[in-house]
Parts: C-alpha cells; structure tokens; sequence
C-alpha cells in the first residue's frame, strides 16, 4: 500500500524536519497514499567520522621505531539521528523488527521527531498493526497539524480496518484546520464513496483534482461516481482525461469499456477492452476483484461477451 524507498543521507537530514517521506500514488486512485510534504528540513548530516587526538597519535621517528604506543580510539555516544538512519536501512532489507526498535529508541530521545513517527506508524502498517499506526499517526498531527502525511496515512488505516466511517471524521477534522491538500480531499471523497454518500464524494474528488491537477486517482474516483450515478457519459470523459494523463494506465482503459457498454457502444467499448488488456493481459482474471474495490454497489454490466470476441479475433 505505501512505498518504502528511503535515502540514508537524506533522511539523516529530515530526521527533524518533514523532508524525506517518500510517496506511491495508487494508480487508480481507489486509496490515496501519504503524501510528502513541501516542507524540508534544514539539518544537517551528523558527522560520523571518529575523532582522533592528534597530539598522542602514533607516530614513527627517523630510526623507523615507533615513539608512542596507539591510543584507544574514541567512540561517538549514538544520537537520535543514527537510531533513525538504522530504522530506515532496516526497513529497506525488510527487517521491520528491527526498524521498530531503532525508531523507538530515536523518538525516546527525540519524541519531536514527526518524520520518525510517520515512519514507525508505517512499519506498524507493514506489520498490519492497524491501531498502532493510528496512534503514531495521530501523535505526528500533534506535531504537525497541517501535515497532509500524518492525515492521509491515519485516513487509510481506519479504510483498511473497514472503518470508513472513523476515515471521515479524521478527514473533516484535518480540513476544519486547514490541511487542504489534494491527498487529504481525495481519501476523504474515497471514505465518502465506500459510505454511498455521493454528493460528498463528488465534490470532494473535484476539489481534490483541482488541487492535484497531474494526478490521475480523483479523475477515476469522479467517474466511478458518475458510473454509479448513471451519468455514463460524465463517467468516460474522466476516465479518458485519466487515460490522457497516464497512458499507460491498466485501469482507465477498462473503466471507459464498462462505461462505454452501458452507454450500448459494443464497438467502442471493445476497443477500449482491447487496450486496457494490453496493459494488462491478465485483466480477465481481476474483472471479479476490481467490481469488489471499485464498484461496491453499481451494477458494471457483462464484459464477458468482448473478451470472447477480443480471443476469437487472434
């Protein structure tokens, strides 16, 4: 559900600051993911190098003896910041286990930390500790009350529970303070969707494309509640401007087939078939899947009939 690419030198350097959460954006844009923010840090990186006391190094004179015996190096106290740097590498070798425990230890010596916290809570999501999350999560708000990062991943946890309900109120209340973003409109128009309340959703997922105007997800969450609406046509036309945008979607394609099926257009509709399967050659096989996700109460219609055809023409 969200991604884990992490940098070491950046992140070092974010640790205080909001700079180095990275990002994945849903394709279709059914859940929005944490967004990072446009904040950065100003931190700079700990230096790590060992200090030694030049004065009583080992140094050699002209005879080739050696004057005086090796002094003991002298070990840096580990910070904050090297227990947050450990987290990182760890969740990208997937030790999860691991990055908890050096992430805990950071924010036990800086509690402030919102980017340590963002981190763990996605560590518990990992680990499928849905409540955990959302405590780390609602800890970071504290922080960072316009954080989009802190709302959005809150918003997706309580959807993952099934708890759209809990998505709405967090949602509301993080526009109430002024946290606006597109990510935070689109999870709310998405919680308002799998509650059936469409107006809401509607006009969420308009306000969320005018503010992310390059993302795909609430062009395809505006169609789905065109689709379910009957406004087939309202439907394709931004399912299409979601094709505009990503070419290589393996969704848009196939919504703009149902909708163009439901409109009577079987040609039409075929040949977008024929493209959403090139995308995706195995669309067939998660027709049953997406009806669930993406169309929880609207009758999609029977695509069954084209992708014989579409088989029979090779």
């Amino acid at each position: 559900m969200k991604g884990f690419i992490v940098t070491a030198l950046l992140c070092v350097a974010a640790f205080g600051g909001y700079g180095c959460a990275t990002t994945t954006c849903n394709e279709t844009g059914a859940k929005a993911a944490p967004v990072a923010s446009k904040e950065t840090a100003t931190a700079t990186k700990e230096d790590s190098a060992v200090k030694i006391d030049v004065a009583s190094a080992d140094k050699t004179d002209a005879s080739g003896g050696k004057k005086d015996s090796e002094p003991a190096k002298e070990e840096k106290p580990k910070t904050a910041e090297y227990y947050f740097t450990e987290g990182l590498m760890a969740i990208n070798h997937g030790n999860l286990n691991k990055a908890e425990k050096n992430l805990l230890e950071a924010l036990r010596m800086k509690p402030e930390s919102v980017n340590a916290r963002l981190y763990l809570a996605r560590v518990y999501e990992r680990k499928r500790q849905f409540m955990s999350a959302i405590q780390e999560y609602t800890v970071a708000a504290g922080y960072a009350p316009k954080d989009a990062r802190a709302v959005v991943g809150m918003m997706n946890n309580y959807l993952d529970m099934g708890a759209p309900k809990e998505a709405v109120i967090s949602g509301e209340k993080a526009i109430e303070r002024g946290v606006n973003e597109g990510a935070v409109r689109d999870t709310l128009g998405w919680s308002y969707y799998l509650l059936g309340e469409l107006d809401k959703a509607e006009d969420n997922f308009l306000k969320a494309a005018k503010l992310t105007t390059q993302d795909t997800a609430p062009l395809n969450n505006l169609g789905l509640v065109y689709f379910e609406k009957g406004r087939y046509e309202d439907a394709m036309a931004r399912f299409e401007e979601a094709r505009k945008l990503n070419p290589k979607s393996q969704l848009a394609p196939y919504f703009i087939a149902l909708a163009r099926n439901k409109m009577g257009q079987e040609d039409k509709a075929t040949e977008a078939l024929k493209d959403a399967l090139a995308q995706d050659k195995d669309l067939q096989s998660k027709t049953g899947s997406y009806k669930k996700e993406f169309f929880p109460r609207a009758d999609t219609g029977d695509l069954t009939p084209l992708f014989e055809k579409i088989k029979a023409e090779k």
